[in-house]
């Protein structure tokens, strides 16, 4: 069911797993053996550990994409794309209030809602 060998990331969710491939997007797995390609994340090139959930939506830390979020049923969309020093996103973190996102060019922070 996989559409790459090359694991980064991860993310257990109930009875699912989300695996992020090095350069072939993020996988929904069920526990029968079959698997999906998230819409919208067909292509990403996951960072390692690059997969989280963040109020409830599915986040990936993208080498080159930038930091992308996606609902159930709808398609990835960028977070701050514009505002991030670098499309290289290795890391982040929500703190008291703030989105920060490590890039391989510096550090940004978005003010969550």
């Amino acid at each position: 069911a996989l559409t790459h060998d090359w694991i980064n990331a991860l993310l257990a969710d109930g009875d699912a797993v989300y695996a992020g491939t090095y350069d072939a997007g993020v996988i929904r797995l069920t526990a029968d053996g079959e698997g999906s390609p998230v819409p919208g994340l067909e292509s990403a090139w996951v960072n390692p550990a690059g997969l989280s959930f963040r109020r409830g939506r599915l986040t990936v830390a993208t080498l080159g994409d930038g930091y992308l979020s996606v609902s159930r049923g709808a398609h990835a969309a960028p977070v701050s794309r514009a505002g991030l020093p670098s499309d290289d996103v290795t890391a982040s973190l929500v703190h008291d209030g703030a989105l920060y996102i490590g890039t391989r060019g510096g550090l940004a922070s978005v003010r969550l809602p």
